[in-house]
């Protein structure tokens, strides 16, 4: 059911990359909607993503198809968290650029258009160092400046909203961390990127490098931030509990800055949530939901129980679902 939610904001499934995976076997489509409801305009969208076995999946808004995807980014926003999302401290620097994208994309259909734009030129531009081999004698230069100037000119946009986003975002996270955890620590954040240089100037003295190794080893598709607490590397030297602490944050944070700028409140998602956070960071996240003007939340959790008392002591209101083998039990 979450990734349905997932699915219908954005237009694909949050935790499948292949689009027929979400297709029943032996059937010949999959098909998923809903009805919602903006209580500040007063108005209910109806949105059915159809996904056929053979051609092009379509997403519709009210009847009407997009013409694409990105259209649709933003119109119903969301923010998920599933037991995999420690990877955004963990993991590699693609999940964290992944942060920038999922928040950037909801607020701005020209940052989504020009992240499409530079990966297309980066796939091409690739695909030409791959087949033309480490020859540098035998270059195209026209095409190599004209995918230059493509990624010099997309990236630098892209560059731009992801620093700008991570100082607007730093304070907050901050202060959601020291709320869920307890802890007086300093967080920090450092954005690395390789266009601090100028990125057409790098992209021209790595090219015989770039020839030999078959790929475009330098750009924004390279960008990090460094987090760390009490000037230790977060991903070193942090506890479980400070590691998802700082993820929570990272996502509320992230909550809190669509909110304020799209002047509607996202859908929080938080799956399989003891998975990640012990009692006493459950319930103070509870606390914060409760008091910070969040928006509708779905929580899933394996046992009714221990979600329930603690929905209780913090006054929650809620309504539980069970789900046995596919059927909701109301």
């Amino acid at each position: 059911m979450l990734d349905a939610i997932h699915s219908l904001c954005f237009g694909k499934s949050h935790f499948l990359n292949k689009d027929e995976h979400l297709i029943m076997q032996g059937t010949e489509f999959s098909r998923v909607e809903a009805w919602f409801e903006n209580e500040f305009l007063q108005q209910t969208e109806h949105i059915v993503l159809k996904i056929p076995s053979q051609g092009r999946k379509s997403l519709e808004r009210n009847g009407v198809p997009y013409a694409k995807l990105s259209e649709h980014l933003g119109l119903i926003p969301l923010i998920m968290v599933v037991p995999s999302d420690t990877e955004l401290i963990q993991g590699q620097s693609e999940e964290r650029r992944r942060y920038f994208d999922s928040i950037l994309c909801q607020l701005d259909p020209q940052y989504a258009f020009k992240l499409n734009e530079y990966q297309k030129v980066l796939k091409q531009r690739n695909a030409y160092l791959k087949m033309h081999g480490p020859n540098i004698s035998t270059v195209n230069y026209d095409l190599i400046n004209s995918y230059n100037l493509q990624l010099t000119g997309f990236g630098q946009f892209i560059f731009e909203a992801r620093r700008e986003l991570l100082t607007n975002l730093e304070e907050e996270i901050l202060d959601y961390f020291r709320l869920i955890s307890g802890e007086i620590g300093k967080l920090s954040f450092n954005y690395e990127s390789q266009l601090e240089e100028g990125y057409q100037s790098l992209l021209d003295q790595s090219l015989a490098k770039d020839l030999i190794l078959g790929r475009t080893t330098v750009g924004i598709h390279r960008d990090d931030i460094h987090l760390s607490l009490d000037d230790k590397d977060l991903k070193q030297f942090g506890s479980q509990g400070q590691i998802k602490s700082v993820l929570f944050s990272m996502l509320l944070a992230a909550y809190t800055y669509i909110q304020h700028k799209l002047k509607k409140s996202p859908i929080l998602v938080l799956d399989d949530l003891f998975d990640k956070l012990d009692m006493y960071r459950v319930k103070h996240l509870l606390e914060i939901i409760q008091h910070k003007n969040i928006g509708q939340v779905f929580i899933s959790d394996t046992t009714t129980d221990r979600l329930e008392r603690l929905l209780i002591e913090t006054n929650s209101e809620y309504r539980i679902f069970h789900f046995d083998n596919g059927e909701v039990i109301l």
